[in-house]
């Protein structure tokens, strides 16, 4: 039982360094995609106000059905995390059933096949119930796919909230999943106090800092602390990486407040999520 407990906390934490890696996949197809759409727009710069493709060209398109694709196969591993962790929690209170009947043989419990029966069969649960979301809405509160939808929407649309063009006149016939949000971009660096320039955010918290974060980092400091308060994630320099969306935004700011060099760096940037 014991060598069981250990093999199934190995295989979880193997799932999550698989997602780790599947994040920083995720991050380069959105920088990809972003980095694209800028270039095709600077080609041609019309705006695109439709919200049920991300652009009026193909091969962003296909970026965004490759994006897809990685958060459903990151779907699939989440669900098999979870159902690895359901049965490592049935382990254990199977073990701790048999230490308080005082069992003799340490092995007894239910047999290892119908232990692997039930994991299939939680698995099979996890995963029906992705299948049977409409694509639509298995996406919709992704923030991976949000993201990346606001983001190359922002290269053709930088003044306009996500969404806004298509909704704007007031047709109720519009897509009523469209919600409003309000959020606040930072373009200060928390740890120079300086507009970042060239903004680093951190895979695992989502804090973006100026380059100057990585002279942090050295033999002795592999990781550190996120400095901004009230966070408890630890960053790694492989953690970081390079926030083009959030240059582009800084910098729109730099040009259309050139003598508000002296505010506290946070300005609400009203947004539009699906």
């Amino acid at each position: 039982m014991a060598a069981q407990a250990v093999k199934l906390s190995a295989l979880i934490n193997d799932h999550g360094t698989v997602l780790g890696n599947g994040k920083a996949i995720l991050d380069e197809l959105e920088v990809a995609a972003v980095t694209l759409e800028q270039t095709l727009f600077e080609l041609d710069p019309v705006p695109h106000t439709a919200t049920d493709v991300c652009s009026p060209d193909p091969a962003v398109q296909r970026l965004e059905a490759a994006l897809r694709r990685a958060l459903a196969v990151r779907q699939s591993i989440q669900a098999q995390q979870t159902a690895l962790q359901q049965l490592q929690r049935k382990y254990q209170q199977q073990q701790q059933q048999q230490q308080q009947q005082q069992q003799q043989n340490a092995d007894a419990g239910q047999d290892p096949d119908d232990m692997l029966q039930w994991f299939n069969d939680r698995l099979a649960e996890q995963m029906a119930r992705l299948e049977e979301m409409p694509s639509e809405t298995r996406f919709a509160q992704d923030e991976e796919y949000l993201a990346f939808r606001r983001n190359v929407w922002d290269v053709r649309n930088p003044d306009v909230p996500f969404g806004q063009a298509a909704t704007h006149d007031g047709d109720d016939d519009g897509d009523d999943d469209v919600l409003m949000t309000t959020q606040t971009l930072n373009v200060k660096c928390p740890l120079t106090l300086q507009v970042m320039t060239e903004p680093y955010t951190s895979r695992a918290c989502k804090h973006s800092f100026s380059k100057a974060i990585f002279s942090s980092f050295d033999r002795n400091h592999a990781e550190l602390d996120c400095p901004i308060p009230g966070c408890s994630m630890r960053i790694r320099a492989s953690d970081l990486f390079q926030d083009v969306p959030l240059k582009r935004k800084i910098a729109r700011w730099l040009r259309d407040h050139p003598e508000d060099d002296d505010m506290d760096g946070n300005v609400l940037d009203a947004d539009v999520i699906e």
